[in-house]
This record gives C-alpha cells, sequence and structure tokens, in this order.
C-alpha cells in the first residue's frame, strides 16, 4: 500500500502501526530559517513558515530558499521580512509531488479535492467523499481536523500542499455552514497546529483581497473616502509601506473641510505620524490644527491626540474641561482607557458603555470591560470577554479585536495557571499578525510574552527576534505590563542578579508610576516579585496599589506586608482568606517566590506549606521557568523584614552593641537579625549591607 516517506516511519507489518514524525516546532524552526537565511528574521516570517509546513524540516528550507531566490523574503534594515502576501513559488511543485508520490492515487486525489476547496466542513466532508479514504489520508497525516471559532473541518497538512492546488480562494464563510458535534473540546498539538495554519490563511487572505480592492478603488478615484479605505484596511501590513505614502502625499485633503470623512483621514495620518514615523509632535500639531478650525470636532480630536500620546509612551494628560457630547465617540474612549489604566476600573466600565459608532466599534468598548476584569482579578469573566474579542476579530477579520483578546487571554491563562492554553493564544498572535496602530501596544506586549515563554531551552534566536521586534514597535513604558522592553530586557540579563533584577524592575515600575500608568506599574512589579521578592519592587508596589481603586491585587499587597514583619501567624491567615477566593496561580508564585529565598527555616516551612495547600505543585510542573527552577547564579533573597531593615541601615554605623542599646536588644539578637540580612542580600559584610539597605531606602 503506502511507500516509505521522507518524514515518515512506517512499521514492518503494515498497516497496524504508522508513525508519523512530527515538525521540530517553531523554536527550532526559528533556528533553521536563521540559519538558512545568514541573520535576523522577523519572528512573522518564522511563525507563517511555520504555519505553513508543520515544522517539517526539509518542506520548510526548500520554502525559505525558494522565497529568498524569488524576493518573496527580503532583508530590510538587517532584519529578513516578508515582501509579499504569499510564500508560493511553483519551484516547489516537484518537492512535494514527489512527496505525494508515495501515496495511493486515490488518496492523492481526494487530498487534491480538499486543497482545491481550502477547509471543508466535517458534516459536507462526510457526505462528499470515502470514508476509508478520508481515514486513511488521516492516518498519512495528510489531512488533519482543525477548528476555529466556526466549527470543525478537514484540511490538507502542511498548508503548503494545500497552495499546491489551489488558484482560487474560497472564502471561509462559504465552507464553514454548520457546527459539528465532533469536534473536540481539548484539542491535539496537531489540531492545535493545523487550527493556527488556518487561522492565519483566514486573516492572510483577508487582507490580500481587501488591500488590492481598496488600493485599487483608489487609484481609480483618489478622494479622501477611497483613501480612507484603504488606510484602515493597510496601516500595519509592513508590505504596504510605499503605497500608504503614496495615498497620503497624492490625496488632496483640504484641512478647511470640517466633514467626517475629512476628520477620519486626518486621525489616519495622525496614527501614521506616530506610530509608524514616531513623529508625535507632528501628529499632535496636526490633530491640534484641525480642531482650532473646527470647533466641532475639537473634542474629538484632543481626545484622539491624547489617547495615541497614551499608547506610545508619553504618559497620562488631563485636559483642562472634560466633554462627552460629541459624535465619534473618542472623548469617552479616552476618558475610559484613562480610567482603566489608572485602576479606576468601575469608572472605566461606566465610560465604556457607549453605542459604537463609526469611529469607535463595540469591539473597543469590548476590550475596556475585559481589561477591567482582568485588572479586578475577576479572570474567568475577562477569559470570557477575550474569547468574545478573538471570535469578533476572527469573524469579521478585525486585527485589533482579535489582538486585544489575545492580550487579555494570555494574561488570565496565566493567572490561572493554564500552561497550554497561554502557549496556543501567543501561538496564534504571531499567525494573526501586527493589528492597526492603537492596538498595536498590545501585540508588542504579547512578543515579549511569547519570548519570556520560550524560556532557557527555548530558540534563542526566536527570543531574541522576539525581543527586537517588539522594542521595534513599543520601545517606552507602556500604559500596561509588557509594554516596552524594559522588564523583559532585565529577566533575560540580570534574573540571576537578584540586586540589580530588583533595583531595573523597580525603576522600570517608578517609570510608569510617574507616568500616570498605575495599572502597569503594579503588575509591572508583581510579574518581577515572582521572579524575586526584592525589597526596591515590593516598596514601588505597595506605593502603587495605596492609589489603586481596584481589589485585584489586595492579595500579593497584603502579603508583602506580611513578609515584612517577624511573625508567621498572619501568613496563616493570609492563606486562608486567599483559599476562600478564586485561584490565582500568580499569587502562587510570589509565595513560592517568598520560600524559596526566605533563610529563616520555620517561615520558610510555612510558606511552603502554604503554596503547597494553594497548589504550588501544579504551578510548579507547568510552569518551572515561572517557579524559580533554574540552577545556575546566584540564590535570590527575599525583603528584609522591618528590623533587619533598619538594623542593617544602622550597621552602617554603630557596632552590635550600640544597636543593641539603641534598639533595646542583645547583641546576640542583632548579631542573628545581621546574618539573616546579609544571606538575604546576597552580601558578605556590614558595609555591602548598608549600602543595599540604603538604597532601598531611597526610592
Amino acid at each position: 500500500m503506502g511507500m516509505h516517506h521522507p518524514e515518515r516511519t512506517i512499521a514492518p507489518v503494515w498497516p497496524e502501526t504508522v508513525i508519523t514524525m512530527r515538525g521540530i516546532g517553531i523554536g527550532a524552526t526559528s533556528e533553521l530559517v536563521t540559519e538558512e537565511l545568514g541573520g535576523e528574521t522577523d519572528p512573522a516570517v518564522v511563525s507563517r513558515i511555520y504555519a505553513k509546513t508543520g515544522g517539517l524540516p526539509l518542506l520548510s528550507k526548500a520554502v525559505v530558499t525558494s522565497a529568498r531566490d524569488h524576493g518573496r523574503i527580503v532583508q530590510h534594515n538587517g532584519v529578513w521580512r516578508q515582501a509579499t502576501a504569499s510564500f508560493w513559488n511553483d519551484d516547489l511543485i516537484p518537492l512535494i509531488d514527489g512527496i505525494l508520490t508515495d501515496y495511493e492515487p486515490e488518496v492523492c486525489a481526494l487530498v487534491r479535492s480538499v486543497a482545491e476547496l481550502g477547509e471543508v466542513a466535517l458534516d459536507i466532508a462526510t457526505e462528499r467523499f470515502d470514508a476509508r479514504l478520508t481515514q486513511l489520508a488521516c492516518d498519512y497525516g495528510l489531512i488533519r481536523l482543525t477548528q476555529t471559532g466556526l466549527g470543525g473541518a478537514l484540511q490538507v497538512w502542511p498548508r503548503m500542499f494545500s497552495d499546491r492546488y489551489q488558484r482560487s480562494t474560497i472564502p471561509l464563510s462559504t465552507i464553514w455552514k454548520h457546527e459539528s458535534a465532533l469536534v473536540p473540546t481539548d484539542l491535539s498539538p496537531e489540531v492545535e497546529g493545523a487550527s493556527l495554519a488556518s487561522l492565519s490563511q483566514l486573516f492572510r487572505e483577508h487582507e490580500r483581497r481587501t488591500v488590492t480592492a481598496t488600493f485599487a478603488a483608489w487609484e481609480a478615484a483618489p478622494n479622501p473616502t477611497t483613501a480612507g479605505a484603504y488606510i484602515v484596511e493597510a496601516l500595519g501590513v509592513p508590505q504596504e509601506r510605499e503605497r500608504i505614502v503614496r495615498v497620503f502625499a497624492e490625496t488632496a485633503v483640504e484641512l478647511e473641510d470640517a466633514s467626517s470623512t475629512s476628520f477620519e483621514f486626518v486621525v489616519q495620518q495622525a496614527n501614521w505620524l506616530a506610530f509608524e514615523e514616531q513623529r508625535e509632535t507632528d501628529c499632535r500639531d496636526l490633530l491640534e490644527s484641525y480642531g482650532t478650525l473646527h470647533p466641532e470636532w475639537r473634542a474629538a480630536a484632543g481626545a484622539a491626540g491624547r489617547a495615541i500620546s497614551l499608547m506610545v509612551g508619553s504618559g497620562v494628560e488631563i485636559p483642562k474641561t472634560e466633554q462627552d457630547d460629541e459624535p465619534t465617540g473618542f472623548v469617552r474612549l479616552e476618558r475610559a482607557v484613562r480610567a482603566l489604566i489608572s485602576g479606576d476600573t468601575e469608572a472605566a466600565r461606566e465610560f465604556a458603555d457607549w453605542t459604537p459608532t463609526k469611529q469607535v466599534s463595540k469591539a473597543t468598548s469590548t476590550t475596556v470591560t475585559a481589561m477591567a476584569d482582568l485588572i479586578d482579578g475577576r479572570l474567568d469573566a475577562a477569559l470570557g470577554a477575550a474569547e468574545r474579542l478573538m471570535n469578533q476579530g476572527e469573524y469579521h477579520k478585525l486585527r485589533g479585536a482579535y489582538i486585544s483578546g489575545c492580550y487579555v487571554a494570555a494574561l488570565a491563562n496565566y493567572d490561572l495557571g493554564r500552561r497550554t492554553a497561554y502557549q496556543g493564544v501567543l501561538n496564534s498572535v504571531l499567525l494573526v499578525g501586527r493589528p492597526q496602530y492603537l492596538f498595536q501596544a498590545f501585540y508588542a506586549a504579547l512578543l515579549q510574552l511569547h519570548a519570556l515563554d520560550q524560556g532557557r531551552g527555548g530558540s534563542s534566536s526566536l527570543r531574541g527576534a522576539l525581543l527586537r521586534e517588539s522594542e521595534r514597535l513599543q520601545s517606552r513604558p507602556g500604559p500596561c505590563f509588557g509594554m516596552g522592553v524594559d522588564f523583559a530586557t532585565t529577566v533575560a540579563v540580570e534574573r540571576q542578579a537578584p540586586l540589580l533584577f530588583d533595583q531595573h524592575i523597580a525603576a522600570s515600575v517608578r517609570r510608569r508610576r510617574e507616568l500616570g500608568y498605575l495599572v502597569g506599574a503594579a503588575q509591572q512589579a508583581l510579574y518581577g516579585l515572582q521572579y524575586h521578592l526584592g525589597a526596591n519592587t515590593a516598596h514601588e508596589f505597595q506605593r502603587v496599589v495605596r492609589r489603586l481603586k481596584t481589589p485585584g491585587f489586595d492579595h500579593a499587597s497584603a502579603l508583602i506586608e506580611l513578609l515584612q514583619s517577624d511573625t508567621v501567624d498572619g501568613l496563616t491567615r493570609w492563606a486562608d482568606g486567599v483559599r476562600k477566593a478564586p485561584y490565582n496561580a500568580s499569587t502562587v508564585r510570589l509565595v513560592l517566590s517568598a520560600a524559596r529565598s526566605e533563610t529563616d527555616e520555620h517561615r520558610r516551612e510555612t510558606l511552603e506549606r502554604i503554596g503547597r495547600s494553594l497548589g504550588s505543585d501544579r504551578v510548579v510542573a507547568e510552569w518551572p521557568n515561572h517557579a524559580g527552577l533554574e540552577p545556575e547564579g546566584e540564590a535570590p533573597g527575599p525583603l528584609l523584614t522591618n528590623r533587619e531593615h533598619q538594623i542593617a541601615l544602622l550597621a552602617g554605623r554603630l557596632s552590635n552593641t550600640d544597636i543593641a542599646e539603641r534598639l533595646s536588644l542583645s547583641p546576640r539578637t542583632v548579631e542573628n537579625h545581621l546574618a539573616r540580612a546579609m544571606r538575604k542580600a546576597g552580601v558578605t559584610n556590614r558595609h555591602a549591607l548598608f549600602e543595599a539597605a540604603a538604597h532601598s531606602s531611597g526610592r
């Protein structure tokens, strides 16, 4: 029957056993692609090649070589990036045909039929195709089940085989007619891979069609209406940059024109200036000029400018007067976002309760609500809202909605301890691609989370490429966690140097607090404390939490307060309260962080016992890179208690006897406190301990 396949091992007795080799994974694919191209590669290129080839090395290498040779991948500013909508070239036909000739003609015919359709709903496939041949093709690994928000279907795998035969694109909406009870709720890695490839195809094909159509419409009639339609689709697509510049340059827009079409086009120009050209001042000047000329648009133009500045990292700006009554919804959106990142989640929900407009969609309102639930610690509600956003984004081909949903889903799954779901969300982000500019910060943050999740065993080339792309898109601190490269860089470089790690994370938290990004500051501190419970970071965390109106950080704040005391009774009572609340893996990680570096044996045992009662075994098993299980480097130290900190400061100028007399303690007690404090701080003498304590006091 089936002949030998270069990517497959067949047992001697056929057909009792078929072992299909899996692909090499996205990290190893990144290494292969980088080596083949001989330079840094855009993570989006790696993810697309992985989606198209399933990670099969032979096919991956052939696709990379062909795409480079035909100019579909080009080097721009030292980075290999995608230059065309597709990687397909006809020189791949002999390789794919050679692979398929190893199989029965009937199976090849079935593969071709499914490939030409793109995807076939399960119930339609049952009616149309022979069940035995379908099962045989599935056994070979040539056809797999995929799933999106619309149901289940069969598709050819890897997707590059589908490109071999697919000469016309059939919208998925014409294929996904019915839901099927056969769709599993828990997807295997193979099914998940097929689903991600389908997702990538969905957005890429829609992008290709709409960008082509809207640009053609603009060329036929260049005016603000056709230009605006094209810009909406093209913003964020790297290979459209030159045409976007041309459309802006050649579209005649009079600032004196007060129509809504002209206003929308001006806002698009402002976005381009701020996000792509890094000319925020020119962006704000353009909007201010338009608002001055047209008082009816002044409030909306001002709100749009403040929102843009907020997202690019310039901080929170409070207008002199607040106005709600304007037709675009920009003012309510800006006020909702401002309330959200200041920790006033109730006000954010109130402002987000708006009627959708042409400029501000319902998906944007849902994003604010989902973020509010996430910040408040209502993780199941946040995850439900995130899934609705992702479904809306997928159905309507809205990258912004999909990526913002992914951001909330990633952080909610992280806090819920759902590692597989967390990784699935991160993988889907790369395949969907960069969204429009106001959502770009979410995308950049997700690239950082993806890089951090690679861990010490992941691909160094992929991790580096993800961090560099994130920095290119959002180098400055943003309003939420992961926006700005300082956290990921500190984790990557200084995680094994506790004092430097603590100082740098605390500085990044302080920077966000000063910009008004209070929630981002609290999130940054909390995530840092899960790696290393440092005094500087803890101090900054407590400063921020006191200004927040959300209860989402209360458990962590209470634990840090207790860790600064000398008793353990409060820790036990704290744990009783936490057990009554919904499960939060980040709280468990914080307990683990405290326990792993606690030098007092009794306190350490208490924290370890509390951690086990809260589910630490599960966290350690699923998140080893986030549970302190990396042996190299110096062991991080926890917070000094208030007494230890007090004695450390006095140790710089007083003897143990003098300290004991001043604090009404015995010299032996002072000596014990100093010994514990030195072990925690990772220092070996009084002077170094004093320096560390003085630094934390001077925050």
